[in-house]
């Protein structure tokens, strides 16, 4: 754990990273076994569609600056 950059003093327990893996296990412990809501094509129309969008903010911007 040394290693991996895990930092064993009282600052080292008040990281972003540990809190949100904490955060996680809340999570996991609250699953049902049940298969949540189907969003498989939300997924496949946001991705592309929020990387045209960036592409779109970064024209404008340099059209701009």
């Amino acid at each position: 754990m040394y290693i991996c950059g895990l930092n064993f003093t009282i600052s080292g327990f008040v990281d972003i990273y540990l809190l949100t893996a904490v955060l996680s296990l809340l999570f996991i412990s609250m699953y049902n076994g049940k298969r949540g809501i189907k969003m498989k094509y939300f997924f496949y129309i946001f991705y592309p569609a929020h990387l045209c969008i960036f592409y779109f903010v970064r024209l404008t911007l340099t059209k701009i600056l």
